[in-house]
């Protein structure tokens, strides 16, 4: 476990959100999960290998971070704003085509690849010394520089903000007479 509570906190909420994530998507019949409401939007195996690129990404920086730049009390609170509007049902363009999906990955991969990325999130958040979980060490290419609080904060934030999404795809499917 983190030893501090603010990561405890932030590592708590990404598990919950996974859990209702998951729960959602296990819903959907397995047939069809690979369907696109359209062509503009993604199918819930893309908006979960979404997740995943994301979180890989994220992780990859967070267990080699470089050092980030100490930020003013603003900044801070910019931040604060932004992390929680990550979480409102609001469409958001991705801000870079390398998290795109590519919808070529099997769901049986992508869901092995989560399982390590949960075990790995885990791991680093008990590595992580209180001292330096407060350090910015993540940097959104939007949002800015993150701690290791807020890194782990945003994962929870993005995957509430795609249990919208994937909540709006099953009422599209549904209403298109998918299911």
């Amino acid at each position: 476990m983190p030893h501090s509570r603010a990561l405890k906190s932030k590592l708590s909420k990404l598990k919950v959100a996974w859990t209702s994530f998951d729960h959602l998507f296990e819903k959907l019949p397995e047939n069809l999960r690979a369907t696109r409401p359209n062509a503009t939007e993604w199918s819930a195996v893309e908006i979960l290998e979404h997740l995943i690129i994301v979180e890989e990404r994220i992780l990859s920086t967070l267990q080699n971070p470089p050092t980030g730049p100490s930020r003013t009390s603003l900044q801070k609170w910019r931040n604060a704003l932004i992390l929680a509007a990550v979480e409102l049902p609001i469409r958001v363009k991705i801000p870079l085509q390398a998290i795109a999906p590519t919808g070529q990955i099997p769901e049986s991969e992508i869901r092995k690849r989560r399982k390590l990325i949960s075990e790995s999130v885990e791991t680093l958040c008990a590595q992580v010394a209180e001292r330096s979980e407060h350090q910015t060490v993540f940097q959104h290419p939007r949002m800015g520089w993150f701690t290791y609080v807020e890194a782990v904060g945003f994962l929870g934030a993005h995957v509430i903000h795609h249990l919208h999404q994937l909540r709006r795809l099953k009422k599209a499917l549904k209403s298109a007479g998918s299911n």
